[in-house]
């Protein structure tokens, strides 16, 4: 998913520090796009902060479902690891498409950290997350 505006404030591409997955299902890739589309509209409307973002599937290590790539605040770029994705939804009895919505909510929740000036907090993202995928509520960051 590139960005659809030609003036990035960054060059990063995320395939520098990650593998694409390029085996990744149609269906998946849909969703991510349509989600993409779907964030942008009703969460990045009310932050106010970013005006668009990118995600794209990649491979992770260690079991992580998402990433931030450190550095590009300004246009957050995200990956998804999508096979871990399903994995911790089998082991959990999670909805894999919930998985893939909050796991974007929390690195984005990482960007805001980031463009603000704060040190990196798990817990805050992943309630930011939390909160805002099960009540529609955006905490402060």
């Amino acid at each position: 998913m590139m960005s659809k505006f030609n003036d990035r404030p960054h060059d990063y591409e995320i395939t520098w520090d990650y593998d694409y997955d390029v085996q990744i299902s149609k269906e998946h890739k849909s969703y991510l796009d349509n989600q993409v589309k779907t964030i942008t509209y009703n969460l990045l409307k009310k932050l106010k902060v970013f005006k668009e973002f990118e995600v794209h599937p990649v491979i992770l290590d260690c079991g992580s479902l998402g990433v931030f790539c450190v550095g590009t605040c300004e246009l957050p770029i995200i990956g998804i690891d999508i096979d871990n994705i399903i994995e911790g939804c089998a082991k959990y009895d999670v909805n894999v498409y919930t998985a893939i919505r909050t796991t974007i909510y929390h690195e984005l929740a990482h960007a805001m950290q980031e463009y603000k000036g704060k040190i990196f907090d798990e817990d805050e993202a992943e309630k930011f997350a939390q909160d805002y995928e099960t009540f529609g509520f955006i905490n402060n960051i």
